[in-house]
């Protein structure tokens, strides 16, 4: 169940009988006995939890550890380094998380060092080849959809940061020899597919900063250099990254007169092979999962739903604004799931 899925009034309207199920439960639990060696059907009832209720204390929680450790790091800014550990360890490698990444979210907005060194582990991994390809991935959605949302960033580190994933981009094209890419080899450049579809999601959201809006001719950003060769290459990062995020994009540049994308977003267009039946070991077939996992759209600070710390978050949080809202509709929501179809 999506945190997003919620009734915003459940918040509000919680239940007055949790009381009388925890009783229930406790009460259920003492009578049951469980005889493991008997033969006989045993039919448990199932018990319903308060799911609600169990949000709001992980809120209060999150809320509280965000208190605490902004207080700490007052007194010891060393105490930033040990977090980051953390998180290379236990955060990074664990895929849709929906809150507890936010902790790191609202830290780094406490000293520009605490986001330049955040921003800074995040870039190491994506360029470190030593690394498994599902940690380079997740570090490109982390590091797009930190600099994306976080208001606390300024251009020149945007810049910066869409200039980095475009040169790992095109220095990977660049070492590319292969044909026509295939469904059975989608995995093997997955983190070329991440690189692209973090350049287009974040440029969407900070187009603004990156182009010249008064230049006679639109072009792309100078940060953006030959991105349009990625972009139409044989990988075809169009048939494999998210729609929602392509469709956005294209958009964007159209309007600008900076790329017409169209003609390489044909419904019609499907990566060859993708009928295949392809025979992999048990090993292959576990990474495959993972990494396809972890090409779909999933960026780690999309909004937080959790009333008492998103207060927190919300004065340093980008919401998604767009001109048309006609055209473009709830693109928070939107901007999820990469589609391999």
């Amino acid at each position: 169940m999506e945190l997003d899925d919620l009734d915003p009034d459940d918040w509000e309207n919680r239940s007055s009988q949790v009381d009388d199920s925890d009783s229930s439960v406790d009460s259920s639990a003492d009578d049951l006995e469980l005889d493991f060696d008997s033969d006989d059907d045993l039919t448990i009832t199932p018990v319903s939890l308060n799911f609600k209720d169990l949000l709001l204390k992980l809120d209060t929680m999150i809320d509280h550890l965000m208190n605490m450790v902004s207080m700490r790091l007052k007194e010891d800014h060393e105490f930033f380094q040990e977090l980051l550990t953390i998180f290379d360890s236990l955060i990074l490698s664990t895929h849709r998380l929906r809150c507890v990444q936010y902790l790191y979210f609202y830290i780094a907005s406490l000293q520009d060092s605490f986001a330049d060194d955040f921003m800074g582990l995040l870039a190491g991994k994506i360029l470190d080849f030593s690394q498994p390809i599902v940690t380079r991935i997740a570090a490109a959605s982390y590091l797009a959809s930190f600099v994306a949302r976080a208001k606390f960033i300024d251009q020149v580190s945007a810049k910066a940061c869409i200039r980095l994933l475009n040169q790992c981009a095109l220095k990977y094209l660049d070492s590319y020899n292969g044909g026509l890419v295939t469904r059975k080899t989608i995995v093997n450049h997955g983190i070329f597919y991440s690189m692209v579809q973090a350049i287009m999601y974040l440029f969407c959201f900070r187009w603004k900063q990156l182009i010249d809006l008064n230049a006679s001719t639109g072009q792309l950003p100078i940060e953006l250099a030959s991105f349009q060769r990625v972009l139409t290459s044989k990988l075809c990062p169009f048939k494999v990254c998210s729609k929602h995020i392509i469709e956005e994009f294209a958009r964007i540049t159209h309007s600008y007169n900076m790329l017409y994308c169209y003609p390489f977003m044909s419904s019609d267009m499907r990566i060859p092979g993708s009928n295949e039946i392809v025979e992999k070991t048990d090993s292959e077939k576990v990474t495959t999962s993972l990494v396809l996992d972890r090409l779909e759209s999933f960026f780690p600070f999309d909004p937080l739903h959790l009333p008492i710390s998103k207060k927190r978050i919300a004065v340093i949080y980008q919401e998604w604004e767009d001109n048309d809202q006609d055209e473009i509709e709830n693109l928070d929501h939107q901007l999820s799931g990469t589609s391999f179809e």
